[in-house]
C-alpha cells in the first residue's frame, strides 16, 4: 500500500461480499495513473472461479483482458479508460453481471468522505428530519428503536421550526425532532440538540440504517463506537441480522475500537488491523488464523492478546 515512507506506487484492494446469494471476490491495484489489476471472482464450490481478470503490461502498453461468462465485448473491454473499472464501464453497455453489482453498490451509505470520517454537522440534523418527515413507517421506526436505546425517551416527534439565517436575514422553515420525555404522569419535551450525542448520533446513523434496510445495500461507517455506547452499536447490528427487518440482505461495513463487539460477531465476520514499525498497515480476517474455534470467548482472547492487533503501550 502507497503511503508517506513506502517507495510502493500501487494500491492494493480487495473485498469479498453477497449480492442476491452468490458470493464474489473483487481485487484491485491501482497508482495514480491507472488499474494495474482488476479481477472479479465468483464462488462456485469451495473455491473461487475467475469471472474476468484485467492486467496491464508494461511491455505492450495495453491490458490482457480474459473473460468467462462476463459478457463484455472484446472490442469494447478494450477501450475502456486506463484509470476506470471493467465493471462500471461493462454497465453503461448493459451487461447484465456487471449491471447487478453496479445497481447494489450503487446504493451505499458512508460518513467517510475523502478527508476520512465526517463529524455530524446541524444542517444533517435538518436533512434527516426532512426525510423521516416525508416517511411515516421509517420514522416510526426511528422512534421506536431510540426510545428502546435510551431510558425515558418515549418518542421521537418531527416538528416545523422556524429560523433566521444569519447570512441573509431571511426566515427559513425546516423540519427537525424532538424528543418525548415521560417519567410517571409527567411528560416534557426537548429538542434533540440539547439530547446526549450518542443519541444525535443514533438518530443520523438511522436515517442510512433503515433505508439501506428497506431497499438494500451498503452502510459504510468509519468509528462507529464514537459517540455511541457499545450496547447501541449491538442494536443496530441487530437490525441486519433480523431477516424481518432485513428481507434485502442489507450489509454493514464498519470499524470501531469497542471490543464488546467482539461479543456479538463471528470469527468470519472479523477483520482485525494492525500497523508495524516501519508504517505499513496489515488487515487479516480472523477467521483464517490457525486453532480459532466458533465457540471460542473471541472478546477475552483478543483481550489477552492472543490475536495481535492491540496497541503497544
Amino acid at each position: 500500500m502507497s503511503h508517506f515512507f513506502s517507495d510502493i506506487e500501487d494500491s492494493k484492494f480487495e473485498i469479498e461480499f453477497e449480492v442476491n446469494g452468490q458470493h464474489y471476490r473483487y481485487s484491485l491495484v491501482i497508482n495514480p495513473e491507472r488499474v494495474v489489476h482488476e479481477s472479479l471472482h465468483q464462488k462456485t464450490s469451495k473455491f473461487f472461479s475467475f469471472i474476468f481478470r484485467r492486467d496491464w503490461s508494461e511491455a505492450d502498453s495495453s491490458y490482457d483482458i480474459r473473460q468467462q461468462n462476463f459478457g463484455f465485448a472484446v472490442r469494447e473491454a478494450e477501450k475502456v479508460r486506463q484509470n476506470a473499472s471493467l465493471i462500471s464501464t461493462a454497465a453503461q453497455y448493459n451487461v447484465p453481471c456487471a449491471l447487478e453489482l453496479v445497481n447494489y453498490f450503487i446504493t451505499f451509505y458512508t460518513n467517510v468522505g475523502y478527508g476520512g470520517r465526517t463529524h455530524f454537522e446541524i444542517r444533517e440534523m435538518y436533512e434527516a428530519s426532512e426525510y423521516f418527515h416525508g416517511r411515516p413507517a421509517l420514522r416510526s421506526q426511528m422512534s421506536d428503536i431510540l426510545s428502546n436505546l435510551d431510558l425515558g425517551l418515549a418518542e421521537v416527534i418531527i416538528e416545523t421550526i422556524y429560523y433566521v439565517d444569519k447570512e441573509t436575514g431571511n426566515t427559513i422553515k425546516t423540519k427537525y425532532p424532538f424528543c418525548i420525555h415521560r417519567y410517571g404522569k409527567q411528560e416534557q419535551t426537548l429538542s434533540m440538540g440539547f439530547e446526549s450525542s450518542g443519541i444525535q448520533a443514533a438518530f443520523l446513523l438511522l436515517m442510512k440504517i433503515l433505508t439501506a434496510l428497506e431497499h438494500g445495500g451498503v452502510v459504510i461507517i468509519d468509528e462507529m463506537e464514537a459517540d455511541l455506547h457499545p450496547d447501541m452499536i449491538t442494536t443496530l447490528l441487530d437490525l441486519f441480522i433480523d431477516t424481518e427487518r432485513n428481507p434485502h440482505n442489507a450489509q454493514i461495513i464498519f470499524t470501531c475500537h469497542a471490543h464488546e463487539v467482539l461479543n456479538d460477531l463471528q470469527k468470519d465476520q472479523i477483520l482485525l488491523t494492525e500497523k508495524d514499525p516501519d508504517g505499513f498497515s496489515e488487515a487479516w480476517r480472523l477467521g483464517d488464523m490457525k486453532g480459532i474455534r466458533r465457540d471460542d470467548n473471541l472478546y477475552a482472547k483478543y483481550r489477552a492478546g492472543a490475536y495481535g492487533a492491540v496497541p503497544n503501550l
